[in-house]
């Protein structure tokens, strides 16, 4: 389990290095930028951060182009991250650690997080980046060399407010979707239509059903915007205002409180039309896609885990010690009744270990053919190959384990513009224990054979999301 040594890894900046092509060659009709937001979980004088979710942003580019590809890796310069890195050490509060400092220090600041800028990016048309973390505001980077702008809100967001790392863009319209929480004592659900300038046009707001943690990823479906919450409590909560525990030490499910599904009209002025209590067991991190069906419900596919295990499993001592628990992961199919909020059906379409699905841009919110995946061989290791699910018959979905010691980020799919729907590629960021170096590799998305594979110039941090930008 090499990929351990990632946790500690600190990350090297570099600006505009042209990569090595190791293997194969750069296909021509590969044109554009990926984008990758990383995670820096690196010791600092105190320690680690306490948890993989709250490390620093460092935000991967490589630009394809006239059969190069350029690469700049530099951090996200959040304020928690410049106070931080001049002190040598983790200050603010997190799902992982409390407040730094004496007593009545952490009493004060129990709930004094940063925004890391972790989890995902969203390029825009007027020259910028979101790197985005779902617990605050979207931070605004440069595309050309990764600086750091600020924090922004959309023209709309209010400092309490959340944006998801999961925006969706309509296909057909261009408009960008997403969603996010604002906590307090009366919890929030919130949607968003944006521009492709980074501009909020229009937002609605519903209140929240009980005390409901987390909003990580949504589905688009048609018309249609669903946020599925899965109901949390804290425990003790007098001891994280005491700064004794840390926020994600002591969250919980509360089963009792069911599945509250809320769903969204975007033809309807983002109109509120059903918000409803499933009783059910089950959670979900990542919706692969979703569509309607021909009698007007909305089928998505999603990754089901039975509980909230594998969030607990990302706490640094606990990868370091443990590795990945058997997270014991579903590939299933959900059936949604859009006007009443019901969550009809729930059937398994796979049984892998896979996370991170993703589909054709042509497909968001339409039904797909292909969906892919990075898939995992040993229940305790990290994600080691890659699959392409065939939707109508996930019994000839194709499968590619790579070598031991070879780990993969998730696989991005990159359409030929001068070839047939479907035919592509699809890219993502090797580390190869056995050698200790990152690669990038892309792979034919049909025969999931290699390309091309280029070299890293440096070791790249653990990540979780990225995008690919085609040339304009």
């Amino acid at each position: 389990m090499s990929w351990k040594k990632l946790l500690s890894l600190n990350p090297i900046e570099f600006i505009d290095q042209q990569l090595a092509i190791c293997k194969g060659e750069l296909p021509k009709g590969l044109r554009g930028s990926l984008y990758r937001n990383t995670v820096s979980t690196k010791k600092r004088r105190n320690g680690y951060p306490g948890h993989l979710f709250d490390g620093d942003g460092v935000v991967l580019k490589i630009e394809f182009k006239e059969g190069r590809a350029i690469a700049t890796y530099k951090f996200v310069q959040s304020e928690g991250f410049i106070n931080e890195q001049q002190r040598d050490e983790y200050i603010y509060a997190g799902l992982g650690r409390t407040y730094s400092g004496n007593f009545l220090t952490k009493i004060f600041n129990s709930f004094s997080f940063k925004n890391p800028a972790n989890t995902s990016v969203l390029p825009l048309r007027n020259g910028e980046l979101l790197a985005l973390w779902e617990g605050g505001l979207p931070t605004n980077i440069k595309k050309n060399n990764l600086s750091t702008i600020g924090l922004t809100n959309g023209n709309s967001l209010q400092n309490s407010d959340t944006f998801s790392a999961h925006p969706k863009i309509d296909p057909k319209s261009g408009m960008i979707y997403n969603v996010g929480l604002t906590h307090g004592m009366n919890q929030m659900v919130n949607v968003y239509e944006m521009n492709q300038s980074g501009q909020i046009l229009r937002r609605n707001s519903t209140q929240v059903n009980g005390r409901r943690f987390m909003l990580h990823d949504f589905i688009l479906a048609g018309d249609y915007l669903i946020a599925i919450m899965y109901s949390q409590f804290v425990t003790d909560f007098h001891k994280i205002l005491l700064g004794r525990k840390s926020l994600g030490q002591d969250v919980l499910n509360d089963e009792s409180q069911g599945i509250q599904v809320f769903v969204f009209d975007k033809s309807k002025n983002l109109q509120l039309i059903a918000n409803k209590i499933n009783y059910l067991k089950f959670n979900v991190w990542h919706y692969s896609n979703g569509y309607v069906d021909q009698s007007g419900n909305v089928v998505s596919q999603a990754i089901t885990y039975p509980n909230y295990e594998l969030y607990e499993s990302f706490f640094i001592e606990n990868l370091l010690k443990n590795g990945l628990i058997d997270s014991k992961s579903s590939y299933d199919r959900l059936i949604i009744n859009p006007l009443t909020g019901e969550i009809l059906q729930k059937q398994q379409i796979l049984n892998d270990y896979l996370e991170f699905p993703v589909v054709h841009d042509d497909d968001v919110g339409q039904k797909q053919k292909f969906t892919y995946a990075v898939i995992q061989q040993k229940k305790d290791d990290w994600f080691n190959g890659i699959i392409r699910i065939d939707e109508e018959n996930p019994q000839n979905s194709q499968r590619r384990y790579y070598q031991q010691e070879q780990y993969l980020t998730e696989a991005l799919f990159i359409q030929d513009k001068n070839k047939q729907k479907g035919e592509g590629w699809l890219i993502f960021i090797i580390f190869d224990g056995t050698v200790d170096k990152s690669f990038v590799e892309i792979v034919d998305a049909l025969s999931l054979q290699s390309v091309c594979l280029l070299q890293l110039p440096q070791l790249i941090a653990p990540s979780f999301h990225g995008r690919f930008e085609y040339e304009q």
